[in-house]
């Protein structure tokens, strides 16, 4: 998801600064320094964020949360007890399993 939220802006070219004014337009506003922590992985994505990114990129939350169609390193699949650190898909066996 996280990947999903910060790779679709850049395939629009839209900046950090760009992002942010999407955001508070849809009544999110987070920072651009917090844009960073997100696309590394420092800082969490909660629902109202998940909310307010399918807003501004013109998706539902559930197509924010798909992996990437077009991985070019697992194409979707990776090998089983693996997750793609690419699109974040994952092979890991369901808790309990």
């Amino acid at each position: 998801m996280r990947r999903n939220i910060m790779r679709l802006p850049d395939k629009r070219r839209w900046s950090y600064r760009e992002v942010e004014e999407r955001l508070v337009h849809v009544g999110r506003a987070t920072p651009t320094v917090e844009l960073g922590w997100i696309e590394a992985g420092e800082r969490h994505v909660d629902v109202d964020d998940l909310v307010a990114f399918a807003a501004i990129l013109g998706l539902t939350s559930g197509e924010l949360l798909e992996p990437p169609a077009e991985c070019e390193t697992c194409h979707g699949a990776p090998p089983a007890a693996f997750m793609c650190m690419e699109c974040e898909t994952t092979a890991l066996p369901a808790r309990g399993a």
